[in-house]
């Protein structure tokens, strides 16, 4: 999946639908579609304003619902500070049912409907409520997720929403599918990442693998990009990070002299900064195979700065990295190093880049300007080991 936040099952969407989207090749993607008057407007501006709202609504929720004690699935919350509010933005008048709908004799807890879509079916929980799970204690029959589905199969409505605040789900009529189908949206995953950095002052950035995912991360205004090893010989991906005029660290693993150079084209005929980092793209890597030599020689061969990329067993190779007067240092971190994963072990545990951060800081202090001089502290030690020779 090209898109992150996105995960599509079943038959409700091809599945390229979302490419074509993405690229304007679908009809319903111009200003009069989406109710704007006046043909100057620019649809794509007006998402990112309609994005800064909804950021600015997150914000307000999430902080209403760390008041929230355990025992409470914070439902009032989710509807009145945040998902009323954000389907206002994307153009439903939402409006509580005032009791459960009645279908072939069973009750249905929907909870709202959208007024100027032909009521819309629209059905929100609370934060701390599983979409795919039964209160235990009380609440409808079933899960929120099977409650709506049922619903939509017994009547006219071909879609529905279902969300717990943290998860959109657009549900279709599936009585004539073989396989459910719906269509879910992730919405805490990267504005918890950003709302975390900004409360402790982390410059985050992150690393794109395909076109749809950078473009993906421009709604967040990163002030840096970078390119993975993997992908430095993707030729449109690196326009498409260069035309953003953002530093961007580039990493080396992988590849040849030519592979690196066709890349610096790019970059610097797009004037964008960026520096080069040292990789060797093994998880873990052998301490024989780390090749600090080519930090220097990356440096001179193409007149850059450079970092360095570590997928190393421990921290020795990057504290010689550090040595060797790199420009940036990156390394994978994990809460553990035995968990799941591909480069697990190829990563470093809290205690390990804190302790990492502080050599790294101390190796910079030492290095020094190169230019021999008598520190004021020697100056004393010399008189009194030298009081002999007078």
């Amino acid at each position: 999946m090209k898109y992150p936040s996105i995960r599509i099952e079943g038959a409700i969407l091809s599945a390229d639908i979302l490419d074509k989207i993405e690229q304007g090749e679908l009809l319903g993607q111009k200003p009069k579609d989406f109710g704007f008057v006046s043909t100057n407007v620019r649809v794509k501006d007006e998402i990112v304003k309609a994005w800064a709202d909804a950021q600015d609504m997150w914000r307000i929720y999430k902080r209403k619902i760390d008041d929230v004690s355990e025992q409470k699935t914070g439902t009032t919350e989710t509807r009145n500070f945040w998902m009323v509010p954000f389907l206002g933005i994307l153009g439903y008048d939402v409006e509580l049912y005032r009791k459960a709908q009645e279908l072939h004799g069973k009750t249905y807890a929907i909870s709202h409907k959208s007024t100027n879509i032909d009521n819309f079916p629209i059905h929100i929980m609370g934060f701390r409520d599983s979409l795919d799970k039964k209160r235990l204690d009380s609440g409808p029959r079933m899960s929120p997720h099977a409650l709506v589905q049922e619903y939509l199969n017994l009547n006219e409505y071909l879609y529905a929403l279902v969300s717990n605040g943290l998860t959109i789900r657009l549900l279709r009529d599936s009585s004539r599918l073989i396989k459910l189908s719906f269509l879910e949206f992730d919405l805490e995953q990267y504005s918890e990442i950003e709302k975390y950095c900004k409360e402790k002052n982390i410059e985050w950035f992150a690393s794109a693998w395909d076109t749809n995912s950078q473009k993906f991360l421009r709604q967040f205004n990163c002030n840096y990009n970078k390119v993975a090893s993997a992908m430095i010989v993707h030729t449109e991906l690196l326009e498409l990070i260069a035309e953003e005029a953002k530093h961007t660290f580039i990493s080396t693993g992988m590849t040849t002299y030519d592979d690196i150079q066709k890349a610096i084209d790019i970059f610097k005929k797009a004037e964008c900064s960026f520096e080069l980092m040292h990789t060797v793209s093994t998880y873990p890597m052998k301490n024989e195979d780390a090749n600090l030599r080519m930090i220097n020689t990356l440096r001179e061969k193409y007149k850059c700065n450079v970092g360095y990329s570590g997928h190393e067993v421990g921290l020795a190779i990057s504290y010689a990295a550090a040595a060797l007067g790199i420009t940036s240092l990156e390394r994978h971190i994990t809460l553990g190093r035995a968990l799941y994963g591909s480069d697990q072990s190829a990563s470093i545990e809290p205690q390990g880049l804190r302790k990492l951060i502080s050599a790294v800081r101390s190796i910079e202090s030492a290095m020094g300007d190169g230019k021999k001089r008598i520190i004021k502290d020697e100056i004393l030690i010399a008189n009194k080991l030298r009081e002999h020779l007078c």
